[in-house]
């Protein structure tokens, strides 16, 4: 037997054959040779640097070290929107090819909460913020307080909004 070549196998295990030059039980005269190649298992690859990369050169640094991406997004102060946080696979570590590599992008800032008004039970809100849209958020001490919700709401016979129970949130 005669090793003739070693590839590269996503299907054969390391050290088998992944083919012959004869035929499975073919008859072959006492000295002659059969060639073989032998399978070097999964092809192994190094991991690009991708943090701090965009999502597109990473797509295509990734695609030409044979591997796959995934990616998440999420806000950072510290990196630039758009811009990638982090990656699962530590670059320069070698791995099986097409292993996925899972990527963080950033969102930029997180945007601040906007603030919420609550008027007194006093004096009359008109119930409109700057952008001419109402939310409204209901009080009390519920765990569901926090959600936002359109609530319901009564028209007073003055033209403006009586909210019972209820606080603009702009």
């Amino acid at each position: 037997m005669k090793v003739s070549d070693r590839k590269w196998s996503d299907k054969v295990a390391k050290g088998k054959v992944i083919s012959q030059d004869k035929k499975a039980g073919e008859k072959i005269e006492e000295g002659n040779t059969i060639s073989v190649v032998i399978s070097k298992g999964v092809e192994q690859v190094k991991v690009p640097k991708v943090e701090g990369e965009t999502l597109e050169e990473a797509q295509k640094a990734l695609k030409k070290a044979k591997l796959k991406v995934d990616s998440s997004r999420t806000y950072s102060s510290s990196v630039e929107e758009g811009k990638i946080i982090s990656q699962s696979i530590a670059s320069g570590k070698t791995v099986d090819k097409n292993t996925t590599v899972k990527v963080v992008i950033s969102l930029g800032k997180e945007p601040e909460p906007e603030p919420v008004y609550r008027p007194s039970s006093s004096s009359s809100s008109s119930g409109s913020s700057s952008s001419g849209r109402k939310s409204y958020r209901r009080s009390g001490s519920s765990s569901s307080s926090s959600r936002k919700s359109s609530g319901s709401k009564k028209k007073s016979s003055g033209g403006g909004d009586s909210i019972n129970n209820w606080n603009l949130v702009n």
